[in-house]
């Protein structure tokens, strides 16, 4: 059976909402985990386990805590000093291209009367080396110039699977569950938007381009 496709001369939605990293930009998440693992002194393993248990990320990705200050709490955490620098370098290794056909994408859907909107986890540091990229490989220099709406968990507060998060972004678009479509490249993401009732697509065998007919 072959991949089904949005044609969006039939469609009745009226925001379309990607996920940033592995749907609209292309990740390598080894290229940090090696790069910080050496920085820190850690195992990949016991990086992982870091990322997951310790605050200082979870507060990052909410915007609770700027980035000298999460550099800060790593640094009493291992009770090592590192170069700030060389370490934020090193968090965004994964971080590789945007394909122009991305952009493409959603500046047609613009074009065409669609609303289109971004609902990413991501931090202060990922989200300035993205806009380095966007700006490097379009006419665009930031995400809050490519899409309509732009919902970064560091500056919403919120991120996913967290509900709130895709309730707080229908209230900001005022929209309903029904007048969505949303692309994740994580099935928990995913599945939480379509126990909202949003129409919700997995990126993983195909690209949000392949999927989309306009």
């Amino acid at each position: 059976m072959g991949k089904q496709q949005i044609r969006l001369k039939e469609s009745k939605k009226h925001l379309f909402l990607f996920d940033l990293g592995g749907v609209i930009i292309n990740l390598d998440w080894e290229k940090s985990f090696i790069k910080v693992s050496e920085i820190l002194d850690l195992t990949r393993e016991a990086l992982v386990q870091m990322i997951q248990q310790h605050p200082a990320f979870l507060k990052l990705e909410l915007g609770r805590v700027s980035q000298d200050e999460f550099f800060v709490e790593l640094s009493q955490a291992l009770n090592k000093e590192f170069d700030f620098r060389e370490l934020y370098s090193a968090f965004n290794l994964m971080l590789l291209d945007i394909p122009p056909e991305r952009v493409e994408l959603i500046t047609e859907l613009r074009s065409k009367g669609q609303r289109v909107a971004c609902l990413s986890n991501t931090n202060i540091m990922h989200m300035e080396r993205f806009d380095q990229i966007l700006a490097r490989s379009s006419d665009f220099p930031g995400i809050h110039d490519l899409v309509d709406d732009a919902f970064l968990s560091h500056e919403l507060g919120l991120k996913k699977p967290d509900p709130n998060a895709f309730l707080e972004v229908m209230r900001r678009t005022q929209t309903k569950p029904e007048d969505i479509l949303f692309f994740d490249d994580l099935e928990e993401n995913v599945s939480a938007a379509r126990e909202l009732g949003i129409d919700s697509w997995l990126i993983r065998d195909y690209s949000v381009n392949e999927l989309i007919q306009i």
